[in-house]
């Protein structure tokens, strides 16, 4: 609701009015009424010099009784109006307040907007029905195009990629815990799939220990066949070993040189 502001008003003039008009009466009573007034001949009663005065004191005394008056309201009226002025005022620094926080709250929203808006453009669009990336390609941007994975996800993949040596099949992405059940089918790999292989015979034991398929008793069996027989020719000189089992063959094939 919008607040009249208050009406600018003369006090002095009103006030000098007023007192014009209390002087004229007075002059009137004192100077003219007398002489309008029938001779001292005709009175019945007879007004004294003493008696004059005390009346012309009378009246100048009511005169200064009248002005105090005058001037005591025109302090007052004064007053009352420094009063609504000084409301005005504070009332308009308030509102300059309120305005102030009202710009500053805008323009918090706008940034957080601007901000919002650029996430989304940077945001990659994700992949449309049909649509795949290649496992052994794809950057951390591209895997967060596939539906159900984010920056972390994407961070991950790769990471695994690199300590695996690459892909060669879309079921080993369920080898990463809490991926989308249904991530292979945005995701291709190409029918002869370039992997890196590790010579088993000159590897370290922690380079052989990185790689996600071999854990640390199957390092331990390599090491002492290298040590205490010699170089390994194939996995089937392992084949004995308790560490390992037919599974792990089929799976370290790829990615071991002998």
């Amino acid at each position: 609701m919008k607040k009249k502001t208050p009406r600018s008003s003369h006090p002095h003039q009103g006030v000098l009015a007023l007192a014009i008009a209390l002087v004229v009466i007075v002059v009137v009573k004192i100077f003219l009424l007398p002489l309008l007034s029938p001779s001292s001949t005709e009175k019945s009663v007879t007004t004294s010099a003493a008696d004059q005065q005390e009346i012309l004191a009378f009246e100048r005394q009511r005169l200064r009784d009248s002005l105090a008056r005058v001037e005591r309201w025109a302090a007052e009226r004064k007053a009352r109006q420094w009063a609504r002025e000084e409301r005005q005022r504070a009332y308009d620094a308030q509102r300059a307040i309120w305005a102030a926080e009202k710009a500053e709250r805008a323009a918090l929203r706008a940034a957080q907007q601007a901000r919002y808006d650029s996430l989304v453009r940077s945001r990659p669009q994700k992949l449309a029905k049909g649509a795949q990336v290649d496992a052994n390609a794809a950057d951390t941007t591209q895997w967060q195009r596939v539906p159900g994975v984010g920056h972390a996800y994407a961070q991950a993949i790769v990471r695994y990629r690199e300590r695996l040596g690459g892909f060669v099949s879309t079921a080993q992405l369920h080898d990463i815990e809490s991926l989308p059940h249904d991530i292979t089918r945005y995701v291709s790999i190409a029918p002869h799939p370039t992997v890196h292989r590790i010579a088993v015979n000159r590897a370290t034991f922690k380079e052989l220990l990185r790689h996600p398929y071999l854990n640390y008793d199957q390092v331990k069996a390599i090491m002492h066949h290298r040590q205490r027989i010699g170089p390994l020719r194939d996995w089937e000189d392992l084949r004995g070993n308790a560490a390992f089992n037919e599974k792990d063959w089929e799976r370290l094939q790829p990615y071991f040189s002998f």
